[in-house]
């Protein structure tokens, strides 16, 4: 009994929210301990059935034998959590491909974690603490140990006012929609007789009509009282504060909201090659400027990389695969070769690279390869090398990596690299299967890490008609080995001219980023000359209004490898913006940039008063408030409809507050062609609130594969990725609730082929209402 402790807790059996109680802690039989004080929202506590830690029964637990036992259970059952995993995705169905920008922390949980303490035998130790707003139930929890002995208690206390508000808003609004606000107002005691709600709001959010509400009550009970709210015109954090007084009782509330901007971003650009003596003038017009919108300024002296737009455009991707979460992350460990990086600039990069290296680490598996998918069970081949590629550059870059996870990859790509034989893999909705390419760019990779598997690369080199993007890898992984006459032997006279092919493709690839590959090979041989001709075709690729991720990464990547390898040379130029002279520019970097202070027009007129051609490129984003893009169809057909409970179609351009309904769209395939990597966007109105079944069945979440690759569910849309084949066609289905009274816009549903993003398809948004 010894080694037992008592702990005993003493405070009220009932607290009120933002009022100080007192908790008092000592031990039954007076014995000196150590302890920690934890109060904790029960609602939190449920979420993972959490028990308040005994450690007595961990240090005291019998051993049979004094023998310990280990299984693989959790590596094999792990896969499928069970009916935990997916309770545990509360307000995003996945968690986010980037870093979140969230600048709302809508559900703020009561947790407050106090000590360690000591007490003396005999001792009482009293602590004072007040709760924040918050109405419902919280376990206080006292874990304890000292001198060998180990103990806890715990107690739950109701937390409960005389006077009390719950109120409640969508999760995010929009520009120009509007929500009535439901504030129910519960008397808990007789002397509440007459109640004055009020409402106030930081701007973003403005009340329409009164802000200040009575309401009088003959007995206990609750009624509602309903506050007209409208979003302005710009996005931002809101923060909206409810307050009710009566009876001598007084009580907040606080609700954190986002205004979003459902309308994907816009970037334009427009570009010119100045000669020596040129000059050039580049004009933009943005439209309304919004505080997110930028433009700037691009100056180089190899061809134009449209720096800023591709950039842009891996940041915003809005899906998260894992080949997309690299190729966001790729270009930004090159950077500095562009532009200058302020320390705030290198921070932020730093940041997204730490969290990209995060999520990989998260995707191995046991046998150290990459999945495509999060909570997929097997790697995919391309996606494996690509991450380990990325993650060894991290490395040599300075980054943290774990070694744990480089040697697990290493031992992977060694074990496919010595059993490759030249065979074509099996194609499903692939058009093309690049094995030569994937077998080539495993040895790269291997090489860069220097962990060379020449045995490997030797046997490839006997090829005689190797695939002309694997004769070009190869070449690569022989120059990292120091092997440079092998590999020029391995391209003497071989082209370098990529023709197009599928992007239905098992590496994800283009002409463009083979072509990217290419340029690397060329720098690591030393031919500057020839990776500069080259890299006309990759500017132009990196210049079109349709691009892939991989594209866009291999290909700034390559350029930015050609821009440090660049010699002699200086920008200069003098250049006025909106008729004002501007500071001049003379540098010999190759390439150069300039932020400029954005505004519904930009005129930008360049002088070039250097020697060499000057690439120039005007670049401006805004996200618009109004979406004006139309409708359109291709290969891709959308069709989109809603049902309701009993099969029947129903109009959502006015619901009534409360009506369950499907969401019900058509994919149709109209070509003899199959898309693979097809993402659904659906984006529904801030008033709809989506059913997320897989919260409630967990069979719904596995029975999905033959249907869709992965779905996103997220707190105002739910993103689908899946395969068509040609001519086929397949449904969707998403359950809704019109839960908020008020008047929405429903965005646009999109659906695009994410490494062909010319084949699209697309419905046009419109106004709706949800009435009482």
């Amino acid at each position: 009994k010894n080694s037992k402790l008592d702990p005993v807790i003493q405070m009220p059996n009932e607290l009120s929210p933002e009022k100080e109680f007192t908790i008092s802690v000592s031990e039954k039989t007076k014995k000196p301990m150590t302890y920690t004080l934890a109060i904790v929202d029960e609602g939190l506590l449920d979420l993972t059935s959490f028990r308040t830690p005994n450690a007595w029964n961990e240090f005291y637990a019998r051993e049979a034998l004094g023998v310990r036992t280990w299984d693989l259970f959790d590596r094999v059952l792990g896969a499928n959590t069970g009916m935990i995993g997916p309770l545990l995705s509360i307000g995003g169905d996945e968690e986010a491909l980037k870093a979140s920008s969230d600048q709302v922390n809508r559900f703020k949980p009561v947790v407050k974690f106090l000590g360690p303490f000591t007490i003396k035998g005999g001792e009482t130790k009293t602590h004072k603490i007040k709760l924040p707003p918050y109405v419902g139930s919280v376990r206080v929890m006292v874990v304890a140990g000292g001198n060998g002995a180990y103990g806890s208690t715990e107690k739950t206390v109701a937390v409960k006012n005389a006077l009390m508000t719950l109120s409640t808003l969508p999760r995010v609004m929009g520009p120009g929609e509007e929500v009535w606000l439901p504030v129910n107002v519960f008397a808990m005691d007789r002397k509440v007789k007459n109640v004055q709600v009020s409402v106030e709001t930081d701007g973003l959010l403005k009340p329409q009509g009164q802000t200040t509400q009575s309401v009088s009550f003959d007995a206990v009970g609750d009624t509602i009282v309903y506050f007209k709210l409208k979003a302005e015109n710009r996005i931002g954090a809101e923060q909206v504060r409810i307050r009710a007084s009566g009876g001598g009782e007084s009580v907040s509330e606080t609700i954190d909201i986002g205004v979003r901007n459902p309308n994907p971003p816009v970037v334009i650009s427009q570009s010119a090659l100045i000669d020596p003596n040129g000059n050039v003038q580049l004009t933009l017009n943005p439209g309304n400027v919004n505080p997110a919108d930028w433009a700037k300024l691009e100056l180089s002296r190899i061809p134009s990389v449209n720096l800023n737009k591709n950039l842009t455009y891996l940041a915003e991707y809005p899906h998260g695969c894992t080949e997309q979460v690299i190729s966001q992350g790729f270009p930004l460990l090159y950077l500095s070769n562009f532009v200058s990086l302020s320390d705030t600039e290198k921070e932020l990069i730093n940041k997204k690279i730490a969290s990209v290296i995060q999520v990989l680490s998260s995707r191995q598996i046991a046998d150290g390869g990459f999945i495509y998918w999060s909570g997929q069970n097997f790697a995919s081949e391309w996606v494996s090398t690509y991450a380990g590629h990325f993650l060894v550059e991290a490395k040599n870059k300075g980054f943290d990596v774990s070694q744990s996870v480089i040697d697990r990859w290493v031992r992977f790509q060694q074990k496919m690299a010595r059993s490759w034989t030249r065979t074509n893999a099996h194609r499903g909705y692939y058009a093309i299967s690049m094995t030569e390419l994937q077998q080539a760019y495993r040895l790269y990779a291997l090489a860069l890490s220097e962990n060379a598997e020449l045995g490997a690369m030797n046997r490839m080199r006997e090829i005689a008609d190797l695939d002309l993007q694997a004769r070009w890898r190869l070449a690569a992984a022989y120059a990292l080995t120091g092997k440079s006459d092998v590999a020029n032997e391995l391209v003497f006279n071989v082209s370098d001219a990529v023709s197009d092919y599928s992007f239905n493709n098992d590496t994800y690839g283009s002409a463009a980023r083979d072509k990217a590959m290419i340029m690397q090979t060329y720098l690591l041989l030393g031919n500057i000359e020839k990776a500069l001709q080259l890299a006309q075709d990759v500017s132009q690729a990196l210049s079109s209004d349709y691009i892939s991720t991989q594209t866009a990464a291999f290909g700034l990547t390559a350029m930015a490898q050609l821009a440090e390898k660049m010699g002699s040379g200086n920008i200069d130029v003098d250049w006025t913006l909106n008729g004002q002279k501007m500071a001049a520019v003379n540098t010999p970097q190759a390439f150069h940039q300039v932020d400029l202070k954005t505004a519904p027009n930009q005129s930008v007129e360049i002088s070039n008063k250097g020697k060499g051609k000057i690439y120039a490129r005007l670049t401006a984003f805004t996200q618009p408030l109004v979406d004006t893009l139309r409708a359109t169809a291709g290969s891709l057909r959308l069709s989109v409809n809603y049902i309701d409970a009993a099969g029947k179609p129903i109009d959502v351009k006015s619901l009534k507050q409360g009506t369950e309904f499907t969401a019900v769209v058509t994919v149709q395939n109209s070509v003899e062609q199959s898309f693979t990597d097809l993402a659904l966007v659906q984006i529904f109105p801030s008033g709809w609130e989506i059913f997320n079944e897989r919260l409630i069945d967990v069979q719904t979440h596995g029975r999905t594969s033959q249907q869709y690759n992965y779905r996103d569910i997220r707190d105002d849309r739910v993103l689908t990725y899946f395969n068509l084949g040609a001519g086929q066609s397949t449904t969707f289905r998403v359950r809704l609730q019109a839960a908020y009274r008020g008047n929405y816009y429903l965005p646009a549903v999109s659906c695009q082929a994410m490494y062909e993003p010319r084949e699209q398809a697309r419905t046009s948004g419109m106004w709706v209402e949800i009435v009482e």
